[in-house]
């Protein structure tokens, strides 16, 4: 059942590469079909019988070689000129002389793109080979006879119109399916959370639905699925032993623009509802963003602190959620590795922990700068935030790698901007009645 269920979701994953295959098959097909100049066959049929009341197996093979010259004969020069004459044509049309197995008869087909052309030219070909077999002392041995005239046809035999589209359908569909399951192995995108958490070895503690509002920091009424996805991403950061009481979480992602930052203000709020006293740190020294989700100015903040420009009580600020302040980034410094690898760095996480229940640092993304995995020891935990659909394989085991190596506490793993699932709207909709 798991399998068909796979197979089923790889083919609704790739259904524009499935489809557009096959539209483009079809229109070659159609289209080579309608451009092809139809031809229409016709044949006159003739019995062969020899001229004796008893046959021999001599007058048999004899009979054989014969049935194997009649073809040499039918498209002789002098035949196809008397065709040619009597028709009025320069060409001659295509001839085919074919014997149907174990019988007397003989068919002259002809083809051509005039219908009436190709019926006249077979019935004079047999009236002309029988003539000249009759002049012939072979031909005395035989009795050659015409016994059905061919007949313009009313439908033409090229191209198979039906046939044609039939075929078109079958290599479209096989060509498009193929192509499907060639792209899919190709692909390291990682889109189930079972591909998630087996590359991570980390459990996937919440899935964030796509929304539609610009917004980053969202007000998260109690009915809200988006609400419901980060009280349940705290409960599965908190509620767990993880060795360690978790006051310091740092968030970091995989690459620029997964949405971490609006999940680092909407898990602060989340945390401010439960009664917790929050600090949201923004450690991204190079690219910040928290002072635009808060609305904030960044004058001075933590690049401020970490040089000595100014103290920690002059950098914070109240954001208009009660119990979250904020510290902005600051000015951006030319050496941000360092000064979030360096003591006062260490001392300045020691003071928070202290005067606050929950840190919250919001790092750069691992791939392009090391930020994240200098700031990773010296907290309690880390939250990797994905975007599904996004993410690769490869670029995954990089961060991966690069945490393990930085000695990190990888708690789990939060995927961004998943699709809603409709199968609970009711517990939602019931609740704003």
């Amino acid at each position: 059942m798991m399998e068909i269920r796979t197979y089923l979701t790889i083919l609704w994953r790739r259904k524009w590469i499935i489809a557009v295959t096959f539209m483009v098959t079809m229109m070659v097909a159609v289209g080579g079909t309608l451009m092809i100049t139809p031809t229409y066959t016709a044949s006159a049929t003739l019995r062969v019988s020899v001229n004796s009341d008893t046959v021999s197996y001599g007058d048999i093979l004899y009979t054989e070689r014969l049935m194997n010259t009649f073809p040499s004969i039918i498209s002789s020069g002098p035949i196809l000129a008397k065709l040619k004459q009597r028709l009025g044509i320069d060409a001659a049309p295509q001839i085919d002389v074919e014997f149907p197995a174990g019988s007397e008869l003989m068919l002259i087909v002809v083809e051509n793109q005039d219908p009436g052309l190709a019926a006249e030219s077979a019935n004079i070909l047999a009236e002309l080979f029988i003539d000249s077999m009759k002049r012939t002392k072979t031909g005395r041995n035989f009795t050659i006879t015409l016994i059905d005239q061919a007949v313009p046809p009313r439908s033409p035999s090229s191209p198979r119109k039906m046939l044609n589209i039939a075929l078109g359908t079958m290599v479209g569909l096989a060509g498009g399916l193929g192509l499907a399951f060639l792209f899919e192995n190709l692909d390291t995108t990682l889109y189930s959370l079972e591909q998630i958490e087996t590359v991570t070895k980390a459990k996937v503690l919440a899935q964030i639905p796509k929304v539609k509002q610009r917004q980053p920091v969202i007000t998260l009424n109690g009915n809200s699925p988006y609400g419901d996805a980060f009280r349940r991403l705290q409960t599965n950061l908190f509620i767990p032993d993880y060795g360690r009481p978790l006051r310091t979480l740092l968030v970091t992602s995989t690459k620029p623009d997964e949405g971490k930052s609006t999940i680092v203000a909407n898990l602060a709020l989340v945390m401010a509802q439960s009664r917790n006293k929050v600090i949201v740190v923004d450690c991204d020294l190079r690219r910040p963003s928290l002072h635009q989700v808060f609305d904030l100015p960044n004058d001075v903040g933590l690049s401020s602190i970490l040089t000595g420009e100014a103290t920690l009580e002059d950098s914070m600020q109240q954001s208009e959620i009660p119990r979250v302040q904020v510290l902005t980034s600051g000015p951006l410094p030319h050496n941000p590795t360092d000064l979030l690898g360096s003591p006062e760095m260490s001392d300045l996480l020691a003071r928070l922990a202290h005067q606050f229940d929950k840190v919250l640092l919001d790092a750069p993304a691992l791939l392009p700068v090391i930020d994240a995995a200098v700031i990773a020891p010296g907290v309690d935990g880390t939250l990797l935030v994905v975007e599904r659909d996004r993410v690769r394989w490869g670029d995954l085991q990089t961060v991966l790698r690069q945490l393990t190596l930085s000695r990190a506490n990888l708690i789990g793993v939060a995927v961004n901007r998943t699709k809603r699932s409709k199968r609970y709207n009711y517990y939602f909709q019931a609740t704003q009645l």
